[in-house]
């Protein structure tokens, strides 16, 4: 059990980490302190890039909520060996997060890039915020998703 409360402490930092870069950089934008942006010129490749991330969002979002469960029940619940599985539900808890954190920091830096002009990047950014909270690594959490008992 102690690999377990490892992956679980693993994953806790991680989401703390992806969930924190996005936050703490559009809080630097709102104060003044850092702009990293596009350079975006005119009106359409502003609409190009608020298409990207829409579809991003689109793409990302269900795709690390719902096929994580597709591929936790074929690729980790089927693996006999609990070290094995939980070194795989690890790997894919982290490209789930990641898949979020992708999508999250691209719309937050867009949103910022605009100059707060266009509401697509910031409502796809608290969509990505959202789908985080479905996301909690919890040591009950990882036991359920193994199908590990108390």
């Amino acid at each position: 059990m102690k690999e377990l409360q490892k992956a679980v402490r693993t994953l806790q930092i991680i989401f703390t980490l992806f969930l924190v870069v996005p936050l703490l950089y559009a809080a630097l934008s709102l104060a003044g302190g850092i702009h990293v942006a596009f350079p975006i010129g005119d009106a359409a490749s502003r609409y190009v890039y608020d298409v990207c991330g829409v579809l991003v969002t689109l793409l990302f979002v269900p795709l690390s909520l719902k096929s994580f469960s597709k591929l936790l029940q074929t690729r980790v619940l089927a693996e006999e060996h609990l070290v094995k599985a939980l070194r795989r539900y690890l790997v894919l808890s982290i490209v789930r997060l990641s898949m979020l954190f992708v999508a999250a920091a691209y719309n937050i830096v867009l949103y910022f890039s605009v100059n707060c002009e266009s509401a697509a990047g910031l409502l796809c950014f608290c969509i990505c915020l959202l789908s985080f909270a479905f996301c909690v690594p919890t040591a009950a959490r990882v036991k359920g998703d193994l199908g590990l008992g108390d």
